[in-house]
């Protein structure tokens, strides 16, 4: 019974746990397009109380599974005039759910249209 009392008191006294929102992000830079590999780094994300994994899926067929590595370069895979990709970066914090987050990428010059070459920029699931 005194236990019961115990935890009854402290669980008064304690400020409950709030879990911030967990956020999937990447910074991503393809200027040096055309078959050079674009870069990205995902240590933008947030996860509470941590981030134990994450997942890129490059849109062309390839991710890079679980990993723990948040900086990566990849060369798309691409077929005739194709010049962007939906990148998607999935966030596996420890014990909460998973947050993600996905942008359209120009990988390369686009051979159609106003001219378009590579970019670079952040993509964030932020609130």
């Amino acid at each position: 019974m005194r236990r019961v009392l115990l935890a009854i008191l402290i669980a008064a006294f304690l400020p409950a746990v709030s879990w911030a929102d967990d956020i999937a992000c990447f910074d991503y830079d393809c200027e040096t397009n055309n078959g050079q590999p674009c870069t990205f780094d995902a240590s933008c994300s947030d996860g509470d109380p941590f981030i134990w994994k994450i997942n890129f899926d490059w849109g062309d067929g390839s991710t890079t599974g679980l990993t723990s590595q948040y900086e990566w370069e990849h060369v798309f895979s691409y077929s005739g005039n194709e010049c962007a990709k939906d990148v998607t970066l999935y966030v596996f914090p420890y014990s909460s759910e998973t947050a993600q987050v996905t942008c359209n990428i120009i990988f390369r010059c686009c051979p159609f249209g106003p001219q378009t070459c590579g970019q670079a920029g952040r993509c964030t699931s932020s609130p």
